[in-house]
């Protein structure tokens, strides 16, 4: 059976949703019912309804009723919506417990299946899978997260974690209408870090609830302690209700229990702890966030918390990296909590999970080629002499020969001409200190001892290269080694040179530990502290904000065609061809733009092929099923633009069950037709999704869009961001300064695999660069199947074989 016949069988469009089994009709949720639709999961992955926009995906839900042996779970044996239904509408109705949105899972189409069902039971298969399809992505959401976490930022190395707990999802099931939630609940990471913020989340929504809070008023005088002002009772209660305990005994006077506890929230925050609060006082600014914002806060943490795995090691190191705060933990509780020094907006510290196998006293310090052109060579240019008064040699990097610094004409060199590497000795001088914590990862991050010990005492420690700098770098090496006597914390002591002018007795000794130890780097600006109380920091890295860009998953404002009045300036638009049984949803896409003014464009319609149907006049981007077509189509009034989609075969050189077909970014034609949409939309045509099987399709209305995010409105704007990365800058002088869609060319870089990586700009003003998958023109098919594309080169490739024996094609008449 294929898929289009499948889907025939399956959904209709009408007033009702019937499925078409005349010899069934009088059966209602039979199980061989749901394995007629599910079980071919291999052949059919995707099934969608020509009436919605939707998808279902078998191989997800076959998972789940296989282990049932298929029997109906939301509707009963008269085909209406049971008990399990009810509570899953309930459950999924409060789904922002979890820092959720409840749209993304019973939304208005899953309301209008249950309704259906409720009125004709012949639509109760409709309304089963959908409503499993629900249960599932709200699973998978809560239990893994809703974007792949690489896909956010470039310093993120968290992979996508594969939703595998069916067994549990089962079990929920199981557990009944009274025990769904709870079931479904056990799903969730279990880890301290998340339930703290579930709490705190609990708390920000009752606090909405009641009214939320009201602005501050800066008082217009310096607030310390002896002073009185009406303000003064108003910042007690907002401490209070963020959970730092202040008497109203002291009303409007700063006294000294509100200066204590001022100053705690300060620490607590990010803040210089002096107990002041200024006219323009950071402590107000963090105070009048409302809660909406901390409410949006808290649940992007909570999304990075899905990063990690569901129970963390019992024993374990965690550097939050907003905070820039090290903990250690094992089987007594918390052993270190202590100040690190982090990477820089433009050098960040990358989240991650990693472990340290050996510690390194007394290390050399390589520095890094980056840092070496962008720290050192200035430094040199100044003072030829930089490198002897720090204990570095200067190294030849082709033939690793020690060269001498002064025979250098340091005023002349350049970063290209920079062909040499710096190498600085153990010591309290070096940048390293005396001890190092190598890490497993491919990007040389890792933690160590410093030079620069008074940057721990500062409240803004986001300063270093990238690596994480440790304050109390020997005791942890103690710890570590405290299973061989003979590395006490003295033993250390006596072995590093602790003072200037030492010589460490050996270098780069490594010690091995016995036992790994697991170590996690997140990016947390949220966090419960051990009296409960929220602590709230900024956002320095502007990650919490490309990940509420990722999860917005803004669904397109479409318009319907058929609604609008054909007027005196309308004309037609006819897009003929025949789709291919794998291309999902077989409609037309066409936004309009004044192509004299970029980044001026209408709503998308969404036109039904082979039909001429009534549009504005204008100039339109026009696509199909991911395809494009080459250059812009203009629309003139009262006449009728007729296009016609060409027909793809799969070539008989390339068989197999899962054949994918995408755009050949290699070519011109397809890497012309980016650059057109790029520069006349200013965002990508198209909502796309990385697909379970791993390649971009166009969403359905269930999926989170991967590209749209990618867009350059803060380039307009980079300057008032202050301090920006020169990269940045030169991306946002490409985008403003475009004159025609070939002169951003330098931000996309085509591979011959069908992926291209793009640049853009986020805040605090730096680049991203990001890569795309394939973009597949339909779903994975089969060796004798076609697509129906606009004129383009593509590729075709079966699954398992490498990019290079991938067959590309040209398609029509293209340049």
């Amino acid at each position: 059976m294929t898929l289009k016949s499948l889907i025939k069988k399956s959904f209709i469009f009408g007033m009702s949703v019937t499925l078409l089994a005349p010899s069934l009709s009088q059966a209602f949720g039979e199980a061989s019912t749901i394995q007629a639709y599910v079980g071919r999961q291999a052949l059919v992955p995707l099934i969608k309804p020509s009436w919605g926009r939707f998808i279902l995906h078998t191989d997800s839900l076959n998972k789940l009723y296989s282990s049932r042996s298929y029997q109906a779970i939301w509707v009963g044996s008269d085909g209406r919506p049971n008990a399990m239904a009810e509570s899953l509408k309930s459950i999924l109705a409060a789904a922002d417990r979890h820092g959720l949105n409840p749209g993304d899972y019973w939304d208005a189409d899953v309301e209008a299946l249950y309704n259906a069902a409720n009125t004709n039971q012949n639509n109760w298969i409709t309304f089963e899978l959908a409503a499993s399809e629900a249960m599932i992505r709200f699973a998978s959401h809560l239990s893994t997260g809703r974007f792949d976490p690489e896909q956010v930022d470039t310093d993120i190395k968290f992979k996508k974690k594969e939703f595998n707990e069916y067994y549990e999802l089962a079990n929920a099931v199981i557990a009944g209408p009274q025990g769904l939630m709870a079931g479904l609940d056990r799903l969730a990471p279990a880890h301290s870090r998340y339930t703290d913020l579930l709490g705190a989340l609990a708390q920000l929504k009752n606090q909405k609830a009641s009214g939320g809070w009201v602005t501050i008023s800066s008082p217009g005088v310096v607030l310390k302690r002896g002073v009185t002002n009406p303000v003064i009772q108003q910042i007690r209660n907002r401490l209070n209700q963020l959970g730092y305990s202040v008497s109203n005994a002291g009303g409007n006077t700063f006294d000294a229990e509100f200066e204590t506890v001022v100053k705690l929230y300060q620490e607590k925050n990010g803040l210089k702890p002096d107990g002041v609060i200024g006219t323009r006082s950071e402590v107000l600014r963090s105070l009048n966030y409302t809660v909406n914002q901390r409410i949006a806060q808290v649940e992007a943490t909570m999304e990075k918390l899905r990063w990690l795995p569901k129970n963390i090691e019992q024993r374990h190191i965690f550097v939050n990296l907003a905070t820039t705060e090290f903990r250690l933990q094992d089987e007594s509780g918390q052993v270190f909590y202590f100040n690190t020094v982090n990477g820089q907006p433009f050098r960040r510290t990358p989240s991650m999970r990693d472990q340290i196998t050996f510690v390194n006293l007394n290390p050399t310090w390589t520095v890094p080629h980056s840092i070496a052109i962008k720290d050192k060579l200035p430094k040199l240019r100044e003072d030829s002499r930089y490198l002897e008064k720090h204990d570095m040699y200067l190294y030849d990097a082709n033939t690793d020969e020690r060269v001498d610094p002064s025979m250098i004409d340091w005023r002349s060199m350049t970063p290209k001409m920079f062909s040499y590497y710096i190498r600085q000795n153990p010591g309290p001088e070096n940048a390293l200190g005396v001890v190092k914590f190598p890490l497993q990862n491919p990007w040389a991050i890792y933690m160590h001892d410093t030079n620069e010990r008074n940057l721990f005492a500062e409240n803004e420690r986001h300063r270093s290269s990238g690596c994480v700098r440790l304050e109390r770098p020997l005791e942890l090496a103690a710890y570590l080694l405290q299973d061989q006597p003979e590395w006490s914390l003295q033993s250390i002591k006596d072995f590093v040179p602790m003072n200037k002018g030492e010589k460490p007795r050996e270098l780069e000794r490594k010690v091995y530990l016995t036992k790994p130890m697991p170590v996690y780097f997140m990016y947390l600006t949220v966090e419960k502290s051990e009296n409960g109380a929220l602590r709230f920091v900024d956002d320095v890295y502007g990650q919490d904000l490309r990940l509420s860009r990722a999860l917005a998953n803004k669904k397109d404002a479409e318009a319907d065609p058929s609604a609008k009045t054909v007027t005196s300036s309308s004309g037609y638009l006819q897009v003929n061809g025949t789709p291919g049984k794998f291309q999902i949803f077989q409609k037309v896409r066409a936004v309009r733009c004044d192509m004299t003014r970029r980044g001026s464009c209408d709503a998308p319609l969404t036109l039904d092929l082979n039909k001429a149907q009534a549009i504005p006049a204008g100039d339109y981007l026009v696509g199909f099923e991911n395809s494009m077509y080459p250059g812009v189509v203009n629309v003139q009034a009262g006449q009728n633009t007729v296009l016609n989609l060409e027909k793809l075969a799969v070539p008989s050189s390339v068989r197999g069950q899962k054949i994918r077909i995408y755009r050949d970014f290699s070519q011109s034609a397809e890497q012309q037709k980016m650059l057109l949409e790029m520069f006349t939309m200013g965002r990508h045509f198209n909502r796309l999704e990385k697909e379970n099987f791993g390649d971009l399709y166009l969403t359905g209305s269930w999926e989170r869009d991967f590209v749209q995010r990618f867009t350059y409105e803060i380039c307009p704007k980079l300057d008032a961001y202050g301090e920006v990365s020169s990269e940045a800058k030169e991306v946002c002088s490409a985008w403003n300064n475009a004159r025609s869609p070939s002169d951003l060319n330098p931000l996309y870089q085509f591979g011959n695999d069908g992926t291209l990586q793009e640049l853009w700009v986020t805040y605090p003003g730096d680049v991203i660069s990001s890569k795309h998958p394939r973009y597949l023109v339909s779903a994975p098919m089969t060796g004798d199947d076609f697509v129906a594309v606009f004129p383009g080169v593509y590729k075709v490739q079966a699954e398992g074989s490498k990019g290079s024996t991938a067959v590309s094609l040209r398609v029509g008449n293209v340049q």
